[in-house]
């Protein structure tokens, strides 16, 4: 049977709060190797063609604000619109001024949340396209295109509240029903080629933990890693998922949440097979020592101090 497509594209964005916006820009542009351009009294970091893979705006507590996804064109726009409303979500049209700081043509806007998590969901179309991003000579770029930004994972209070908007109101496959190391159940939910595009795992403090950012080569994340550890911030040990078979480590960041930064990430190009891929083409797990017990805000007090003896 073949699966049906999703309603939208790509994870597309993601948006920050924010006290210190200039943590962020040293961040983004020190440690990630991304372009860093101001914007507004914010700031935007590009990794590829885009405006930005994730904006940064002034809010007086620090953490992940917004997710953005991208579908198709205005009739999927709607599609959205319907199932979310259809779902309980209270949706709105995004105004002229949002429209512009996320440059897009339009777009809809709604909240998830799941007791204290509280993200808000943009759905937008026509996002404009900004040129190569001037990277750090170190990187030599992130794997995005189709796949977009990369992927969202959080801890949610049972999988079947953000069912109901993954699976219900953005049509993704649940590519994932597993036993976690870092919860009880955790689910995986695919949009594009790319293993995952958003996951949660269940856990008695729903809360973000990551965002995962792809980069092109084995040598990216080394290097990378390198720049994080001469920071003095603390990360995970190095490692490979049994799920999408990403090489990676985590690190904290100035949101309080962490960023997964991997590189060579399984991808499904047609979703009928994946059942025969997924008894098939497993890898052993490996490495990402301290994830199981990790604590982002733990990392973030930690980066903070590392920032204020340097000051």
């Amino acid at each position: 049977m073949s699966v049906p497509a999703p309603r939208v594209q790509e994870l597309a964005y993601a948006v920050v709060g924010a006290t210190d916006v200039g943590a962020w820009e040293d961040y983004g542009r020190d440690l990630l190797g991304a372009e860093v351009v101001r914007f507004g009294d914010g700031a935007a970091l590009r990794i590829d063609e885009r405006p930005f893979r994730l904006a940064v705006e002034p809010a007086e507590v620090d953490g992940l604000a917004t997710l953005g996804w991208l579908t198709a064109d205005e009739a999927g726009l709607r599609s959205v619109a319907a199932a979310a409303t259809e779902r309980g979500f209270s949706v709105s049209e995004m105004d002229a001024d949002l429209l512009a700081r996320r440059q897009v043509g339009a777009g809809i806007t709604f909240e998830f949340t799941d007791g204290p998590l509280k993200v808000v969901q943009e759905v937008v179309v026509g996002i404009t396209d900004a040129g190569p991003a001037a990277l750090s000579p170190e990187v030599t770029g992130f794997v995005t295109g189709r796949q977009g930004m990369g992927h969202a994972v959080f801890a949610c209070s049972e999988v079947d509240v953000p069912d109901a908007l993954y699976c219900g109101t953005y049509g993704t496959s649940l590519r994932e029903d597993i036993k976690t190391i870092v919860g009880r159940r955790g689910h995986f939910y695919a949009c594009n080629p790319r293993h995952h595009c958003a996951a949660v795992v269940e856990d008695d403090v729903p809360a973000v933990q990551h965002i995962m950012l792809e980069m092109r080569t084995f040598d990216d994340v080394g290097c990378a890693y390198d720049r994080f550890q001469k920071a003095g911030l603390e990360t995970t040990g190095l490692g490979r998922h049994r799920t999408d078979h990403m090489f990676s480590f985590y690190v904290g960041n100035p949101g309080g949440f962490s960023f997964e930064i991997g590189t060579d990430g399984f991808q499904i190009e047609d979703p009928d097979t994946w059942l025969d891929i997924k008894e098939s083409s497993r890898y052993r797990a490996w490495g990402h020592q301290g994830l199981a017990t990790h604590k982002p805000e733990e990392w973030n007090a930690k980066l903070r101090a590392a920032e204020a003896a340097e000051q």
